[in-house]
């Protein structure tokens, strides 16, 4: 062979070796198809022309889960042996999107052990996909995840669970994410279509219409209207019949203390700082203690104020005629043993200053997420891709669709707007029953469960299947039949309250360590079960109320209040300046 084929061969070769080079490295960067940084266990495969081939196969997902009652519950679960049609019928929507059939692997614990085997089973190493976490604290979550141990989902593509991470005030991002911006799972919250609360007062409306009365626009009138309702029925104690009452005269004065009715610390958030209203706002909140030890006094509260809620008899028995409740859970008030009675929702009455009081309990118009999240994904996992994708998947319209309105022409229709409502077979029954019938379309039984149990609960379904409600708008009372509104679009229209501070940022971040909390509950266990028992002694008479003075100083005495409501402000001071970074 000569100088000069040898030359060419040489050259040849160069040649080959570079085109192959180039090509290799232009298929690397090419076509947008590379994974993101930290993504594993993708289930899709590259022919030799480069064309991402889906993989079809069975996705198995294994899920450390709990429930109540475990032992009703699938370790198994697919289409082909799904309990009900509402299960069925997720798998159809789920596997339809995902391209693949779908089957879950269930170890199910006992909820109420849940948080005691959680860590431990967390500390012998994960071994599932999926691990729900709702008895988990959100600086456990944290901890796990700074440890690589659970998966950063915004290193993933969230075409419905990011628009809502993001929504509104940035406190939805805030309450998941880590101070490095993590993101270690997916949350479980509310979504309403509607600014609004559970929080109204109710009266008896046949009562009132029948006698020439009115509810009341202040705490004045409100014992005036009692007074009047008690010399009209002697037999009767016009207002409240359980705790939810008497503690509303509390919100509606701005010294809200739900220790004394229910197991909180008292320590609240007014809009520039947290209080305590038996100590920080004294004069409005013995004010108020007075006026309920007047109502009692005088027969107009019902001796029973401390009852927990439960069924309500004495609602249709001329016994009770005024409560502050809520009206979205109407069964308590509507009975169609008793068709005549007619109880219906008014706002609440102004304080004893003539201002807007707060509301129990206000939510956002929009997604509203709770604390940290209830579904992690492992990073172990081999399928962490398909996953994200799928547990994404469960915050679209559709799904959210499926989890509160169940399925279409069979639990509820659409209209020609757009505007869902439930089927005739549900309506048309009373309002006690409703759910039930619900339940039963569905097909639901003990065995039923959400596979993924990863969303919103929405407050419109909720709304629309208590049905219109009588109302009174501040001067005219409307029937149910001429009432276009269910419960929580009234208190969105005709609210007579502003949302208590707590419940909006940026009190709705502040969130104490587990010492933290340890700490207020350390200083404020003692000093509120001291405040229960005397306040509750001052209202029924069994302490003088020339007393009080001397109550206020014993209850400092109980505990350092103020090192207490200053962790909180503390707190808040820290939530503030990271907020302004």
């Amino acid at each position: 062979m000569n100088g000069k084929c040898l030359r060419f061969i040489s050259l040849l070769l160069c040649f080959l070796i570079m085109a192959s080079f180039m090509y290799g490295c232009g298929n690397e960067n090419s076509g947008g198809n590379s994974t993101k940084a930290g993504d594993a266990g993708s289930n899709s495969s590259s022919s030799a022309d480069n064309t991402t081939v889906k993989d079809t196969s069975k996705l198995v997902i294994k899920v450390w889960n709990q429930d109540p009652d475990p032992t009703t519950k699938l370790t198994r679960m697919n289409k082909e042996n799904a309990p009900d049609l509402w299960c069925k019928k997720w798998f159809e929507l789920c596997e339809a999107y995902m391209g693949r059939p779908l089957e879950f692997e269930n170890e199910w614990v006992d909820q109420k052990d849940a948080a005691q085997k959680q860590m431990v089973y967390i500390s012998s190493g994960i071994s599932h996909d999926v691990i729900t976490n709702d008895a988990c604290l959100f600086e456990e979550e944290m901890k796990l995840g700074e440890r690589g141990l659970l998966v950063d989902i915004t290193k993933y593509d969230l075409p419905y669970y990011g628009p809502m991470l993001e929504y509104g005030d940035g406190t939805n991002r805030a309450k998941m994410q880590s101070t490095n911006g993590a993101v270690y799972g997916f949350a479980k919250g509310s979504i309403s279509p509607w600014e609004t609360t559970f929080q109204q007062y109710l009266y008896r409306f046949d009562v009132l219409k029948k006698n020439g009365l009115k509810p009341a626009k202040d705490m004045n009138e409100l014992y005036v209207l009692l007074k009047k309702l008690k010399e009209l029925y002697p037999q009767s104690y016009p207002f409240g019949n359980n705790q939810f009452a008497v503690d509303h005269l509390f919100w509606v004065n701005k010294v809200p203390n739900s220790g004394i009715f229910f197991d909180t610390k008292g320590i609240f958030f007014d809009g520039t700082k947290y209080f305590y209203s038996p100590t920080d706002k004294a004069d409005m909140f013995k004010k108020t203690v007075e006026y309920v030890r007047k109502l009692y006094t005088e027969g107009l509260l019902d001796t029973d104020f401390m009852a927990p809620v439960q069924g309500n008899a004495k609602a249709f028995t001329d016994k009770t005629f005024v409560v502050g409740t809520h009206l979205a859970e109407e069964t308590d008030y509507s009975n169609a043993n008793y068709p005549d009675v007619e109880w219906g929702a008014a706002p609440m009455p102004l304080g004893f200053d003539g201002e807007k009081g707060y509301q129990f309990w206000s939510f956002y118009e929009g997604p509203e997420f709770l604390f940290g999240s209830n579904r992690w994904i492992s990073s172990k996992s081999k399928n962490i891709e398909e996953i994200v994708k799928l547990l994404d998947y469960q915050y679209s319209d559709e799904m959210l669709d499926w989890t509160n309105w169940g399925i279409e022409g069979i639990t509820y229709v659409k209209g020609a707007d757009g505007k869902k409502e439930y089927v005739p077979e549900i309506m048309n029954l009373p309002i006690a029953e409703r759910e039930a019938k619900k339940s039963e379309l569905l097909g639901k039984s003990s065995k039923s469960a959400n596979p993924t149990d990863c969303d919103l609960g929405s407050w419109e379904p909720r709304g629309s299947i208590s049905g219109s409600i009588p109302y009174y708008d501040g001067s005219n009372f409307v029937s149910r039949q001429d009432s276009r509104i269910n419960f929580f679009e009234f208190t969105a229209q005709h609210n007579n309250a502003i949302p208590l501070p707590n419940d909006r940022a940026p009190a709705k971040l502040v969130r104490l360590t587990t010492d933290q909390q340890d700490t207020v509950n350390n200083i404020m266990s003692p000093v509120q079960t001291y405040l229960q028992e005397n306040v509750l002694k001052f209202i029924t008479g069994k302490r003088d109320i020339g007393e009080y003075d001397s109550f206020l100083t014993e209850l400092k005495k109980m505990g350092d209040i103020n090192a207490a409501v200053k962790i909180y402000n503390d707190k808040l001071a820290e939530v503030l300046k990271n907020t302004k970074k």
